[in-house]
């Protein structure tokens, strides 16, 4: 009887704990199948089966998910110490299958860290843990990881094209079951992106739009990131901020940090060009946070990374020598650099605020002082356009408009007395001549233009000082200046034209000259006016 029950006790603790295997498997698939759209799911799940289910193989795969969901969120550094912690219990148990999904998962790590020698490595690694199904699969990955190095290295351009499209051909012809979490399709559009090839970029992106990826809201968001890019490069810069917002949302949902940075620096690219500081301002505020984060998160991912190396003497000493040597060189600048950079980043977030804060301030005053001066005149009140390129000359202007000059007297009899009538007329008439561009004539004088606005130069030259607060010269520059700035934001092919190209189109008779009042009303030369520009397009 005792042996009965003894017996008995033993076939239900058994089938207790088969149960709980089975259990413990239906969560962890029905997770993994749901990662790509609920990472947060699937983090929940894989620490509950961790925490409840003893069996090394259960084990194994919950550290395998958690790293996964927390790659999906960008913490790349978790991701790495938990696929570590599988890959200890996988090679215990010689679960070979695993390993080397595993060492997958650790290579797309490290591409999002850059070390794409290590990679390499763990894709090696895994190819010769695979079955023959899959090494197509492998192949063609690690003809797309060595696209990315040989690109970084060498910037070879005709290697990298010939190498995507080789790999992308293998992927597709490839019968593994085996998921790619960087798509070689981005690889490409970003490769035609930076060359300019617009529906090239689009035709890749538009493949990762197709029902093996609509239900996959990881890839949609770099999709949408990438797409919006594109658009910004055709110029449609509002569609390009609603294909960002879509990508941000799914971002902020799964509290990706290093997309939701790149993500917001293309967004004040946008804000910037569509002359909308409001929402710069706005979006700015997180832009340093965000960026400093996922340095600092890239960083300590890194650390992790080349310490674990460190410790794995046994089996990457040989193999890692180069990748371990290059990157420790890396580090050992970045650390040095680190804290001097985010200060100086730092300073240049803060400045850029202020000044957009100042053109805000300026605009403000003049608006002011124009809706006053129109209201005594019974002239409709004009919207002001805010023109980004009169930041770094807002204190001077406000000063200008707030404290008139001393040589300027406040009550000049000698003044001319302008009929309001005749002063809409002509007021009316500059506006005209502002749209015309006539002003970027090299001969244009104030005779010339009272002639064209049919009235005589005291009486142009009053409204002129009345209604702009600057002389005649002042004013013809200014706007000279803002048409080529316009030229330089819209048309990017003023962005390879010689300084004295742009000193004679927009009516300058001299470099020198241009680039001199150029500097007086932005703040910057025009070449460092220039390179910022060109910066904000390949953002």
């Amino acid at each position: 009887m005792r042996l009965l029950c003894i017996g008995f006790l033993w076939l239900f603790t058994s089938y207790v704990k088969a149960q709980q295997h089975t259990d413990a498997q239906l969560l962890l698939n029905d997770a993994e199948a749901s990662v790509f759209n609920n990472p947060n799911y699937g983090i929940k799940i894989s620490e509950f089966t961790l925490n409840n289910n003893p069996k090394a193989n259960i084990k194994c795969q919950s550290f395998y998910l958690l790293a996964k969901s927390q790659y999906i969120k960008g913490n790349y550094n978790e991701a790495f110490k938990n696929l570590t912690s599988a890959k200890s219990i996988a090679k215990q148990s010689n679960n070979t299958k695993i390993i080397s999904q595993i060492n997958i998962l650790i290579a797309e790590v490290l591409y999002q860290l850059d070390l794409f020698s290590l990679a390499s490595y763990y894709l090696n690694e895994a190819k010769n843990h695979t079955s023959p199904a899959n090494l197509n699969w492998i192949s063609a990955k690690q003809l797309q990881n060595k696209t990315r190095l040989a690109y970084l290295e060498q910037n070879n351009k005709k290697e990298a094209i010939s190498n995507l499209l080789s790999a992308r051909s293998q992927f597709q012809t490839s019968k593994a079951e085996i998921e790619n979490l960087s798509p070689v399709e981005l690889d490409l559009a970003t490769f035609y992106l930076n060359r300019f090839q617009l529906d090239s970029a689009l035709f890749y992106l538009d493949r990762l739009n197709t029902k093996q990826y609509q239900n996959n809201q990881y890839i949609s968001m770099f999709r949408l990131n990438k797409y919006a890019a594109v658009l910004f490069q055709k110029k449609e810069f509002f569609s390009a901020i609603d294909s960002l917002k879509k990508a941000y949302t799914i971002a902020e949902r799964f509290n990706h940090v290093p997309l939701k940075s790149k993500i917001n620096e293309q967004l004040i690219s946008n804000y910037i060009v569509t002359n909308n500081p409001n929402a710069f301002l706005k979006q700015n505020l997180n832009t340093t946070v965000l960026n400093n984060t996922t340095e600092q998160l890239k960083t300590e991912a890194t650390n992790t990374v080349l310490n674990y190396t460190k410790a794995d003497k046994t089996n990457t000493i040989t193999e890692l020598t180069a990748s371990y040597k290059r990157n420790i060189i890396f580090l050992s600048i970045s650390a040095a650099l680190l804290l001097g950079f985010g200060l100086f980043y730092k300073y240049l977030r803060d400045k850029r605020i202020k000044q957009y804060l100042d053109i805000l301030k300026y605009f403000e005053t003049s608006r002011t002082v124009e809706i006053s001066t129109e209201e005594e005149q019974s002239l409709p009140v004009k919207n002001v356009e805010i023109d980004i390129p009169a930041i770094q000359a807002a204190h001077k202007t406000v000063a200008a408009v707030a404290k008139p000059s001393l040589n300027v007297k406040s009550e000049d009899n000698k003044s001319p007395n302008i009929p309001k009538e005749t002063e809409n007329i002509i007021l009316s008439r500059l506006q005209q001549f502002e749209k015309s561009n006539k002003f970027t004539s090299k001969d244009m004088s104030l005779g010339q233009l009272a002639s064209k606005l049919d009235t005589n130069t005291k009486y142009l030259s009053e409204i002129i000082n009345k209604t702009k607060g600057k002389n005649f010269n002042a004013y013809i520059n200014e706007l000279r200046i803002k048409y080529i700035i316009e030229k330089l934001k819209t048309e990017p092919k003023y962005l390879n034209y010689k300084v004295s190209y742009l000193a004679d189109e927009s009516g300058f008779s001299s470099h020198s000259s241009f680039a001199t009042v150029f500097k007086s009303v932005t703040g910057l030369s025009p070449t460092v006016f220039i390179n910022i520009i060109k910066k904000e397009f390949k953002a």
